[in-house]
């Protein structure tokens, strides 16, 4: 099988030798193209990720935009990016950058429906690889990255999500593959393993191990908070007469090992390149693996478990479910702690019995989990995978046709909608029903029954359903005749002061004398303001009726404030004689408008004046 793949590792390329490193190499080997892009991280930012954002920022600048060809096989790409990985927007703005250097890169690379496996499970790999046109997906889960103590709580959702969506999930261990199978049925176990055609038996001189007096007990990796300090200081402690010697990082994950560092049996050697590990580990006499037991560590296989016993050394591990697991394959092939107390009694046991080991045992183990193994039984499920998709192409006709079915689906109902909404709004009696509540129709009176009547041409905008001022003064004429009103007090909105000075005018010129009319234009803001300024300053205290001439729609706001302000004056509306006449069915915009308005006027009237 010779195929492109793009490959999103859960940690840069120059770390510890892993997986995600072996299954590249092994690739490419094979001739395959691939393109390795580097940890985009599964949590936020810390202050002790500063030297690998510096590392990260000195590789691009040092390569081609992201993109640095190792050779005619083998592409890295160190993306930039903003490290909040559960933020929506930060996510699409990642997105947006990232998939368009992909794209570029794939279209200049003539890659051609590569095969994606991800190492990683977050918000913006899962995006990306919507986007990225791909013929199968592969989510290659080595840990238990939902674990609660990591932090990561929101992990866990989109594992689950990308659990489904891929088209096969391969795991480390039987932990994860338990879980995987509740969202997956194309589940593959592939456990770390060792490349033993590394391990050479000639005996090199390695100085910096070598003047440590043996016995050695050796532990190979990172310094994490996975590993138990407690129980190695417990076994320095009560093991003086053996050496322990540390191979890897102590810094780069920010854990304090002063403690460690005062005995005078314990040695930290550094990280080193990963064709040297087994030349360190052949100086051991003891591996050791000595995980904390939690949710994380059940669900990891060590990746030095094997290395240490391809070259023939004992291991002695904390009981995490893993080793358990393989010790039941493999004829207890692994010493197994349970408490500290029990893990520093087995290193002395271990190196007083060395003679006793069986090391055709230890051998047995590993060459059953060589990485040419591993890698073929991978290869064959690469393969399956390809043709189960390729099963799926061939039936992209009914997929398609359900595709089409799906969207006319949609596609009515969305129009189904918008014709109820369109029916309710403009054609139903509804916006009648509502803009009856609003009339105050109990309220409304064809005659004049008092001294006083005001005139008010609304508020809001011009725009809206309102009587204009020839409409009022038509009005005021009708009712005027009908039986002489002592007072007629003209207000509305002050920004239609210019249309209040008119009216007045017309009123004039129409036989009303001026001394009738009152101009209330003190420039309130608000029908409330109005009504306030109107009892503070025209209603006098034996006034007891009032008669209010004003747009249908508006009245019931008014009745709301007026009686607020003016609870011991009796309020009526006097029916408009010129568009009182409404329309049950079939409503227009303009009316439509105003009715919302008037609704959202009233309910802002009450919250702000606690009406």
């Amino acid at each position: 099988m010779n195929n492109d793949f793009i490959i999103f590792g859960s940690c840069d390329w120059d770390t510890n030798w892993q997986t995600q490193h072996r299954l590249v190499s092994s690739l490419c080997k094979n001739e395959n193209r691939v393109l390795f892009v580097e940890n985009t991280g599964v949590r936020s930012l810390k202050f002790r990720d500063f030297n690998r954002v510096k590392k990260r920022i000195k590789n691009w600048l040092n390569s081609d935009i992201g993109f640095k060809s190792i050779d005619k096989n083998l592409t890295l790409y160190h993306p930039i990016f903003l490290p909040f990985q559960y933020s929506k927007s930060i996510t699409r703005l990642n997105n947006y950058f990232i998939l368009k250097s992909l794209n570029s890169w794939t279209r200049s690379s003539r890659f051609t429906s590569p095969i994606i496996i991800s190492f990683l499970a977050t918000p913006l790999i899962r995006e990306l690889i919507r986007k990225i046109g791909k013929s199968a997906v592969v989510y290659y889960c080595a840990n238990d990255n939902s674990a609660e103590h990591l932090g990561n709580k929101k992990f866990k959702e989109n594992e689950i999500e990308f659990e489904k969506e891929a088209n096969a999930v391969f795991v480390t261990s039987e932990k994860l593959k338990e879980r995987a199978l509740l969202n997956n049925d194309m589940v593959f176990k592939f456990p770390a393993a060792v490349e033993l055609e590394k391990v050479d038996f000639k005996q090199k001189k390695i100085e910096e191990i070598e003047k440590i007096k043996k016995p050695i007990v050796g532990f190979v990796g990172s310094i994490t908070n996975n590993i138990d300090q407690e129980l190695i200081l417990n076994a320095c402690n009560e093991n003086k007469n053996i050496n322990f010697v540390f191979i890897g990082s102590i810094t780069e994950f920010g854990q304090n090992i002063d403690k460690l560092k005062n005995f005078k049996n314990c040695f930290f050697l550094g990280k080193k390149k990963h064709e040297e590990i087994f030349e360190f580990i052949k100086n051991f006499d003891v591996g050791i693996i000595p995980y904390k037991v939690n949710q994380f560590t059940n669900a990891v296989y060590p990746a030095k478990l094997n290395e240490y016993l391809a070259t023939g050394i004992p291991v002695l591990s904390t009981n995490i479910h893993e080793i358990s697991k393989y010790n039941q394959d493999h004829d207890n092939v692994i010493y197994v702690s349970k408490d500290q107390n029990d893990f520093s009694n087995k290193i002395k046991f271990i190196v007083e019995n060395l003679h006793k080991i069986d090391r055709k045992k230890i051998f047995t183990a590993a060459k059953k989990n060589s990485w040419k193994i591993r890698f073929e039984k991978i290869n064959e499920a690469l393969n399956t995978i390809e043709k189960e998709t390729m099963k799926e192409k061939k039936n992209w006709q009914n997929e398609f046709r359900d595709q089409i079915y799906k969207s006319k689906k949609i596609f009515y109902k969305n129009i189904s909608i918008i014709f109820l909404v369109i029916f309710l709004i403009f054609i139903s009696p509804l916006p009648f029903f509502a803009g009856s509540y609003l009339s105050s129709k109990m309220l409304v009176k064809e005659s004049v029954s008092s001294d006083l009547v005001l005139a008010i041409n609304g508020y809001g905008t011009a725009k809206y359903d309102k009587l204009s001022s020839q409409q009022l003064l038509m009005n005021l004429t009708y009712y005027n005749s009908e039986k002489k009103i002592d007072k007629i007090i003209v207000s509305g909105r002050k920004n239609l002061k210019a249309e209040l000075l008119y009216l007045q005018k017309l009123l004039i010129s129409s036989g009303i004398s001026a001394s009738r009319i009152i101009l209330i234009d003190e420039g309130y803001n608000s029908l409330f303001e109005n009504i306030r300024t109107l009892k503070e300053n025209v209603l006098e205290n034996n006034i007891k009726e009032v008669d209010i001439l004003t747009d249908r729609y508006s009245r019931k706001r008014f009745e709301i404030i007026f009686k607020k302000i003016n609870p011991e004056v009796k309020l009526n509306f006097l029916e408009n004689q010129l568009n009182e006449k409404e329309s049950i069915w079939f409503t227009n915009w303009l009316t439509l408008k105003s009715i919302i308005y008037e609704y959202a006027a009233i309910i802002y009237n009450k919250i702000k004046y606690n009406l």
